[in-house]
């Protein structure tokens, strides 16, 4: 992205801004760049992958609320590009997981993952990760559990599910860390509340006898 101040300028003086470039313009830039390693012989995430597929100084306004759904950035899109509630988001990773939405064989390969080197995920297979810790901090005392974290301007998303697909957390928060220390304190206590949730919910699907 170059420098992400002169990048959201434009944002930040008119958040009708759209984005000039299209998919195929995008890809173009993206094909100008040289591979990070062979196919099959490294793992690096980015968003660009998505487009093959179909003091906040980078918030438009003042120091008042802002409504920021509307503003279009490339790496929105097939990012993640869509304004759900967290009960669609849920609803979307049990039928993901459950086997509603993919043959067993295109399952398996989703979820067929390899250690990832970030804090977002343990390992990372085909959209989405398995996850332990939430940005490597509060760690899941019942094991891991499959999802992704989304940020974007205004918001952060946590999305849980069990590899069955039978129990799902979702937490979704308005806002954006002013410090590292702010946002380390969010993810302590988001880490807190997931994992409680959703090992709660497994101690409850397997009741002692």
């Amino acid at each position: 992205m170059g420098d992400p101040i002169a990048f959201f300028e434009p944002y930040r003086n008119d958040p009708d801004h759209r984005w000039e470039l299209d998919a195929r313009d995008e890809l173009e830039l993206v094909l100008q760049k040289p591979r990070l390693f062979q196919p099959g012989h490294g793992w690096a995430y980015h968003g660009s992958n998505y487009i093959v597929l179909p003091r906040q100084p980078i918030l438009p306004g003042g120091p008042g609320l802002v409504d920021v759904t509307g503003i279009d950035v490339p790496f929105h899109r097939a990012g993640g590009g869509i304004v759900s509630t967290a009960g669609e988001v849920a609803t979307l990773l049990r039928a993901l997981l459950g086997g509603e939405l993919l043959s067993e064989e295109m399952r398996t390969e989703m979820l067929d993952a390899i250690d990832s080197d970030w804090a977002e995920t343990d390992r990372y297979g085909l959209g989405i990760g398995q996850i332990t810790a939430l940005m490597g901090r509060k760690r899941s005392p019942c094991g891991a559990a499959w999802g992704h974290l989304g940020f974007s301007l205004g918001y952060v998303a946590i999305a849980l599910s069990s590899e069955d697909g039978e129990r799902q957390v979702v937490i979704c928060a308005n806002g954006q860390p002013a410090s590292e220390a702010a946002e380390e304190a969010f993810f302590d206590a988001a880490g807190e509340l997931a994992w409680h949730l959703f090992c709660a919910r497994q101690a409850s699907d397997h009741p002692k006898g």
